[in-house]
């Protein structure tokens, strides 16, 4: 019974992982989601080069992606980004909102009352109305498997994902991908 259940599941893994569907046709749904592809458009404009640390445990990897960089590796590089869907999570969950402020600056918040929602929290950090940061936190709880997700954008400058996973089949594990974006013209000051 146990060796049909997988053998079903890696079948129902395998057909909805093989559909095809090209990430040029990604059509964002609402406000974020655009801002992240109006941030894709203008990394190809700038051509920066990324300089991204992946952590897995204790081993870490270092790769720089030097221009001219696709659009679809940067829709593979922010696709992390773009899976949130705004509108839908903030009915969903029924988000609670808040807006903290301080002279220049301000910290826009999203938060679920809701422990088992997807979408957690979100803020959106600016400085004379101008965006700064923008910080996800997300949680994932299935039979199979646990996974806790934090995300910051930082516009124009880098990102960072860290994931703490707990799957059935495997044990504990925590990722963290930190990139940075250089911008050739900001070196040059």
């Amino acid at each position: 019974m146990r060796k049909q259940f997988f053998i079903y599941l890696g079948g129902c893994l395998m057909l909805f992982g093989c559909s095809k569907s090209s990430k040029n046709e990604f059509v964002p749904k609402d406000e974020w989601q655009k801002y992240m592809i109006g941030q894709i458009d203008s990394l190809l404009i700038i051509n920066p080069t990324v300089n991204k640390n992946v952590t897995s445990s204790d081993l870490v990897e270092n790769e720089v992606l030097k221009s001219p960089i696709s659009k679809d590796k940067w829709m593979d590089e922010l696709g992390a980004f773009l899976m949130v869907d705004f509108i839908n999570e903030k009915e969903k969950s029924k988000l609670q909102h808040s807006i903290d402020s301080a002279g220049k600056n301000s910290i826009e918040n999203y938060y679920s009352n809701d422990t088992n929602a997807y979408l957690q929290s979100f803020s959106i950090h600016k400085t004379n109305n101008v965006i700064q940061l923008l910080q996800w936190q997300l949680k994932k709880r299935t039979f199979l498997m646990d996974r806790d997700v934090q995300m910051s954008y930082q516009p124009l400058k880098g990102y960072r994902i860290q994931i703490n996973e707990n799957a059935l089949w495997n044990s504990p594990k925590q990722i963290e991908i930190f990139a940075e974006i250089q911008n050739i013209n900001d070196l040059r000051r």
